[in-house]
């Protein structure tokens, strides 16, 4: 996992990436484990942290959580090889747990998975927004992003 992550990272950083997204599903011993939560670069221990990499993990987790019913694990600072060596902001996304049945389910369905899709998109959408015209989370839809980008002058 550790050779793979520093290779994505280094992907991101030679492409020029602005942002990283990696997506991943979770597994436990326990079956009852279930949720997503998302990740950006730190370590709590020496005050170290990515200001916008928290910003966006945040937005991530919000719009998730707002749009499903999975239950909210909240955002982590991490010091994983993707996390720490990309040059822009990176978060790692915990979909859901594999080894949970109701996560299995819903995760296994495509409209949910287009949900999250969505609520990822939206929140890439919201990092670059002005605050002054960021709508309230979870009510932005990818069909008004498109629409206003249709009205906007070239």
């Amino acid at each position: 996992m550790e050779f793979d992550e520093f290779r994505r990272a280094e992907f991101a950083n030679r492409t020029g990436a602005h942002l990283a997204i990696s997506l991943q599903l979770d597994a436990s011993d326990n079956v009852d484990a279930s949720g997503v939560s998302t990740y950006y670069y730190g370590v709590e221990s020496q005050g170290v942290h990515s200001s916008i990499g928290e910003r966006f993990a945040g937005l991530v987790q919000r719009e998730i959580v707002a749009r499903t019913d999975l239950s909210d694990l909240r955002t982590h600072a991490r010091a994983w090889d993707l996390l720490r060596r990309t040059a822009m902001p990176a978060v790692v996304i915990d979909v859901g747990y594999v080894t949970n049945p109701g996560d299995l389910a819903r995760l296994s369905d495509a409209a949910f998975r287009d949900v999250i899709a969505e609520a990822i998109v939206v929140a890439v959408q919201r990092i670059y927004l002005a605050p002054e015209v960021d709508p309230n989370t979870g009510v932005l839809r990818l069909s008004e992003i498109r629409e206003q980008l249709r009205r906007e002058p070239s």
